[in-house]
């Protein structure tokens, strides 16, 4: 499938509307700073040079997106298809985003670090290098429960079901969960729609998830992994498989995080 952000010829216009610009703070920092809109146009002027930053071996990244007045779903894919080739030992933050480019980037309901400034998020990464979150005991727990019943699932959404099951008894992301008050029945009885097919999920997916919510957790500055990264983890990795299971038990992504929000308000 064509990337929207590639789908003019050339990819990158001649004379585009969009300046990105860069400052290598040495130690793999590297501030990305935006000037213009981002949009079907000039998306693909942000791909091209976040593409070519990271092939230097950057690892950690501020997009100042201070100078930005707007960003479409194209923007918006750019910045998440970025974040998503990131190594596990890299970081992604934003920093200085006007109150509607926020506003987008909290849409697609993924765990973005965002702060009001450039400097504060420089210095967020400097605190992150070289930590690496360990688990906490709950977050211990549904992983050794995880990798005992995942191999049992005969498909990715029967994998993303019984995630679900074993998050909803622990932890933060358990009481998130269990506030939805989720439906208990079959899901073939409860299903709405057609089952996504996304294939098989290689041949780790529990560490897949956990490497995705030790990324979640140091991205927020926290020392342990909690079983609400572990959530985050869960939904970023099987992604539309995940979904359809929350829709089959009356629930929906955005409920989730809106959930996890209080919770993580209420546990302060």
């Amino acid at each position: 499938m064509t990337d929207p952000a590639d789908a003019r010829a050339g990819a990158v216009p001649d004379n585009p509307t969009l300046q990105v610009r860069h400052r290598d703070l040495g130690d793999g920092v590297c501030v990305v700073a935006v000037d213009g809109e981002i949009d079907l146009a000039t998306a693909p002027v942000l791909k091209s040079t976040l593409t070519g930053l990271l092939a230097q071996g950057l690892a950690r990244f501020v997009l100042d997106l201070s100078a930005v007045g707007h960003m479409d779903s194209t923007g918006l894919g750019v910045v998440v298809g970025f974040r998503r080739r990131l190594a596990d030992n890299s970081l992604l933050v934003i920093a200085a985003a006007a109150a509607n480019v926020r506003a987008v980037i909290e849409l697609t309901g993924l765990d973005f670090t965002m702060f009001q400034t450039v400097e504060e998020a420089v210095a967020h990464l400097g605190q992150a290098q070289g930590r690496q979150p360990a688990l906490s005991a709950d977050s211990a727990m549904t992983v050794g429960l995880a990798s005992t019943a995942l191999p049992f699932a005969d498909s990715r959404v029967e994998e993303a079901e019984r995630w679900l099951r074993i998050l909803r008894l622990h932890g933060e992301a358990g009481r998130a969960l269990t506030a939805l008050g989720l439906s208990e029945a079959p899901l073939e009885d409860a299903a709405p729609g057609e089952r996504p097919s996304t294939g098989d999920s290689g041949p780790d997916p529990v560490a897949a998830v956990v490497d995705y919510a030790r990324h979640a957790a140091t991205e927020r500055g926290s020392a342990t992994v909690g079983t609400a990264d572990l959530l985050r983890g869960v939904m970023g990795v099987y992604g539309a498989d995940f979904d359809w299971v929350l829709r089959a038990r009356g629930s929906d992504p955005a409920e989730v995080m809106e959930q996890l929000g209080k919770a993580s308000v209420s546990s302060a």
